[in-house]
């Protein structure tokens, strides 16, 4: 789960805007990461992020951007 919390950064939009850019950046660090250790990774679409940060109970105002399931792959 990538997430973050604009506030931390600022106010209004470009705060919103950086923090996507911030956890785009995470989450490509990541996907390559996951790809030199040989394993799978992507990104999940069609999933609820308000329910997932309910669920994960993240403190208030942060905000969940991306999922990305690592795992594995099916030979």
């Amino acid at each position: 789960v990538m997430a973050g919390d604009p506030s931390r950064i600022g106010e209004g939009a470009p705060a919103l805007n950086l923090t996507y850019y911030e956890g785009g950046a995470a989450a490509q660090g990541l996907l390559l990461q996951a790809s030199a250790l040989g394993l799978g990774a992507g990104t999940a679409a069609g999933v609820d992020l308000e329910a997932v940060a309910r669920i994960l109970k993240l403190p208030k105002g942060t905000q969940v951007l991306t999922l990305l399931p690592v795992g594995h792959v099916k030979p």
